[in-house]
């Protein structure tokens, strides 16, 4: 019986973060479920206590105005060194909410990577700047950098949405509930992420914008985060089954092995 179910929820697992139609899978993913799950492959949660409310999927990273889940130099190499091609491009897929976007000032970082590199820094952030979503990129190598600030788009308060930010060499795209809501093909170089400058120092961080500060505030979360080292729509990624398909599919992989036994 034990060992059945386990073979059941490492079935729902998989399920949860390929997506059910999904041919592509993450580089790195996390569920932000609870501390154990948010801090996966090596992070810690920094200014604790932390919090966590109902979110997309499951429950969801809350903000408090400092709290963030953090990896350092180590945990990013182990994550990601070996495994990226920067030639492949790169695509982000996270779901977020916030209560106050109409009011909201400052910045609240959703997940970033950073190579802090003797003030010539590279960045990755995806976050929210004065109610407006922002991403900011700079390649620490040869100083370029893009930091397209979506003024045009207004967020709703109280309203899950469903982001998805690609790039690849001169292309660049954000998709907002499956949606493409900014597009620029003009971009001069591509983006070396999130690789290393010797001597430099990376950290990954979710619910902050790592060491430029700006976390994610009250009222605000972030969850179900997906990092693919390809340049995807969210359709060919897919979306992750929802609870009560996960339960469907649970009982099904269930019953399939009762058969299998008689």
């Amino acid at each position: 019986m034990a060992r059945k179910i386990f073979i059941v929820s490492a079935f729902v697992s998989l399920l949860l973060f390929s997506g059910l139609a999904s041919a592509q899978a993450p580089v790195w993913s996390n569920t932000l479920e609870s501390d154990a799950t948010s801090t996966v492959d090596g992070g810690e949660i920094v200014n604790p206590p932390s919090s966590y409310v109902p979110g997309s999927h499951g429950m969801a990273f809350a903000g408090n105005g400092s709290v963030q889940a953090s990896w350092d130099n180590a945990d990013v190499a182990s994550i990601f060194d070996g495994i990226w091609d920067n030639d492949a491009g790169s695509t982000v897929d996270l779901y977020f909410r916030g209560d106050h976007w109409d009011t909201h000032s400052g910045d609240s970082g959703l997940w970033s990577v950073v190579d802090r590199f003797d003030g010539n820094d590279g960045y990755y952030i995806i976050s929210v700047r004065d109610g407006s979503l922002r991403f900011p990129y700079k390649d620490s190598y040869s100083g370029y950098g893009e930091g397209p600030h979506l003024t045009g788009i207004t967020l709703a308060n109280d309203v899950t949405y469903r982001l998805t930010v690609r790039q690849y060499d001169t292309n660049f795209e954000v998709y907002l509930d499956g949606v493409s809501v900014y597009s620029d093909n003009t971009w001069s170089e591509t983006i070396a992420f999130p690789q290393f400058n010797a001597g430099g120092n990376r950290y990954m961080s979710v619910g902050s914008r790592a060491v430029f500060g700006g976390d994610l505030q009250s009222g605000e979360w972030v969850d179900s985060i997906r990092v693919y080292n390809g340049y995807y729509t969210p359709s060919e990624i897919g979306t992750i089954p929802e609870p009560c398909t996960l339960l469907l599919l649970g009982a099904g992989a269930v019953g399939l092995l009762r058969r299998r036994r008689s």
